[in-house]
């Protein structure tokens, strides 16, 4: 009797760790940027204004908002922001807006070779949110951004509507992998939850590890904008990625210390239930 009553705890241990890990099968990518552009000048990089105009998910190309110098395409496929320039800032317009409909999207971005300086509170790296009319930027002013999730100096940064959400450290420099998740709610007047991580690899993200969270009302948005900030700093871009699941923008859960736990049970179980 005891042998038979413990096949169904295995099957239940097995089903919550396949649960906590798994991710949905109807994967959707909406929007994708790789930089995955030929380098065809004599300085290594190319004006991400020229050659931006590839990935999926986009109505044009890369341009200049009018807020900053473009970024450049180096050797690597990166869109990459040298120490010598104050501000970079190139927009691109998605082919349909997001936040019209209740659902769940994720937005990946890789921040890579970092190199933050906190001294002065202005080493700014990441992806603003907009919103655009015919390939024009609906805002209040030139460079207003809806919605930041990026870095700065050592701090990770989740803004929406001027409520910031600020968590040390956010990064140390290097590498970092950024995921924002907005839950949408189309009801008239609801909050839109926001939800973001920074990681240090896509194939190494906890959900239950630190995260930064804020909301915007009626919040929708067609439009990314990348930033970089303040002549001091370093940083190339890469990997932009929409979708609606964590599957779409390259994100692999990997289990908690509790499932590693229920995993080890079943596996004893198992062996004790041959014997």
């Amino acid at each position: 009797m005891l042998r038979l009553s413990v096949y169904p705890l295995v099957c239940l241990c097995a089903a919550v760790v396949l649960g906590a890990a798994a991710t949905p099968t109807d994967a959707q990518v909406i929007a994708s940027e790789g930089f995955a552009y030929a380098d065809t000048t004599s300085d290594g990089a190319n004006d991400l204004t020229t050659v931006g105009n590839g990935g999926v998910g986009w109505t044009n190309n890369w341009f200049n908002d009018g807020n900053g110098i473009n970024f450049q395409v180096n050797v690597d496929e990166q869109a990459h922001a040298p120490v010598t320039d104050t501000t970079q800032r190139n927009v691109r317009q998605l082919n349909s807006p997001l936040g019209n409909a209740t659902e769940t999207i994720y937005i990946r971005v890789d921040l890579l070779n970092q190199d933050p300086d906190d001294s002065d509170r202005r080493d700014v790296a990441g992806i603003a949110l907009q919103s655009f009319v015919d390939s024009s930027l609906v805002v209040p002013s030139a460079g207003f951004e809806e919605v930041f999730f990026g870095t700065r100096d050592s701090f990770a940064r989740l803004a929406a509507g001027g409520n910031n959400d600020d968590a040390a450290p956010g990064t140390t420099g290097g590498d970092d992998t950024l995921l924002l998740k907005i839950d949408f709610d189309a009801t008239p007047g609801a909050i839109d939850t926001l939800t973001g991580w920074t990681f240090d690899s896509p194939n190494s993200f906890n959900p239950l590890t630190s995260s930064m969270m804020t909301g915007a009302k009626d919040f929708t948005f067609n439009g990314i904008r990348i930033v970089k900030n303040n002549a001091d700093h370093f940083v190339n871009i890469d990997n932009l990625i929409v979708g609606r699941s964590l599957a779409d923008v390259g994100i692999t859960v990997v289990p908690e210390p509790a499932s590693l736990v229920l995993i080890t049970m079943a596996v004893l179980i198992g062996c004790t239930r041959r014997r």
